[in-house]
């Protein structure tokens, strides 16, 4: 039977460039392929092309090496610098052995179903959310490695979920004391990851610029009849009053003017400033005004996320 494993490294050059290495060894025929495909920035001349070309020899050299380890150091060895990819930034790896007692302990949990050593566009917006969330502490974040090769390193807890391995990466939000984990569906980028979680575990995870307190008060102004929305408005403006932080104080106005807006239009104002905005901010502007609209865009996707929760269309 013939066993194979995919090991992908990033490899960085002095000029701070890099490129994905992927090399797939067959440790009973020895069949040895490495393929460069480029990540950011480029590699131009023959003197980089030659770096990668010498690296693959290297490593085909020593191919029957790559299960004991030895292959990372070698690589640092011959290339200068290496950066092996593993686990996102806020993010825990689980396995099969640790997978329930970690899921069990925590009041909801994310995780990330895919292959070992994931990377591309999804995989970065994943590491964003990761980020993101490790600000909430009744919220983890897990990432389950699924191997294809070898000893098959975690597909058990694929089966068992029955995952595809087509449709990775698969998202899954486990909540404490409920069996039945919630299927992520929507688009995979970081704000559909932090919407998704917020409505299923009513946890907060804040868009950037964004503050707890306010957001709640959004949430309560959304969600209530017109009649109290003095009351919540008062309620806001008298955080801002109390407020020493200078950050809270300028983006805590924000919310209290929308929520002002709200009460003398309507709901639907949050959608239509949205739009508003982000037209706003594809014209030339200074990139003090780009900042000003990004964070007011921060804090009304937060409004408008709030709104989507209560299913308000209109007060």
């Amino acid at each position: 039977m013939q066993v194979q494993r995919l090991i992908k490294y990033d490899i960085v050059n002095h000029a701070s460039k890099y490129c994905h290495l992927e090399i797939q060894v067959n440790p009973v025929t020895k069949e040895f392929e490495g393929s460069r495909k480029k990540a950011k920035g480029s590699l131009k001349g023959a003197k980089e092309s030659n770096l990668f070309l010498e690296a693959i020899v290297r490593w085909k050299e020593l191919a029957t090496m790559v299960f004991t380890g030895l292959i990372t150091a070698i690589a640092l060895t011959s290339l200068g610098v290496l950066n092996v990819e593993g686990t996102a930034k806020g993010a825990v790896p689980l396995d099969t052995l640790t997978f329930d007692k970690v899921i069990r302990k925590h009041k909801a949990v994310l995780v990330k179903f895919d292959k070992q050593y994931a990377y591309g566009e999804k995989e970065d917006e994943f590491k964003k959310f990761a980020e993101k969330a490790s600000s909430q502490p009744d919220l983890l974040v897990a990432e389950v490695g699924v191997s294809e090769y070898g000893e098959k390193e975690n597909d058990d807890l694929r089966e068992r979920f029955n995952i595809n391995k087509e449709d990775f990466p698969v998202y899954k939000l486990f909540k404490q004391n409920d069996a039945t984990p919630v299927d992520f569906k929507g688009e995979i980028n970081a704000d559909e990851l932090a919407k998704f979680v917020k409505s299923n575990s009513r946890l907060w995870i804040g868009m950037p610029n964004c503050i707890e307190k306010f957001d709640r008060l959004a949430e309560e102004l959304l969600s209530s009849d017109s009649s109290a929305h003095a009351d919540i408005i008062q309620k806001a403006e008298k955080f801002l009053e109390e407020s020493t932080d200078e950050k809270e104080k300028s983006n805590g106005d924000i919310y209290v003017k929308i929520m002002k807006k709200i009460q003398e239009k309507g709901v639907d104002y949050v959608d239509n400033e949205v739009t508003r905005v982000q037209k706003l901010l594809k014209d030339k502007i200074t990139d003090k005004k780009k900042d000003q609209f990004k964070k007011r865009l921060d804090i009304l996707t937060s409004f408008q996320h709030s709104k989507q929760n209560t299913g308000k269309e209109e007060l």
